[in-house]
């Protein structure tokens, strides 16, 4: 990801402008889904809508195994 010095913690996060899972821009008004894998940080964060199906359904798996390896 590139560095934005201009950023200044106000509005869109420069984390946030890439796809984890194709590594494209997001630009303002893509439909995007945040997706979170709890104790997973490499997976979690925001996708375009489209490439966060294969994701958000293992993530819903893996937070439920989670789940049940607590007890």
């Amino acid at each position: 990801m590139a560095y934005d010095a201009s950023w200044n913690g106000e509005g869109r996060d420069p984390r946030d402008s890439w796809c984890r899972a194709c590594k494209r821009l997001i630009e303002e008004g893509q439909a995007t889904e945040r997706v979170t894998v709890h104790g997973h940080p490499d997976l979690s964060g925001l996708y375009h809508q489209p490439c966060s199906k294969p994701f958000s359904s293992l993530a819903h798996a893996l937070n439920m195994l989670g789940r049940w390896s607590r007890f």
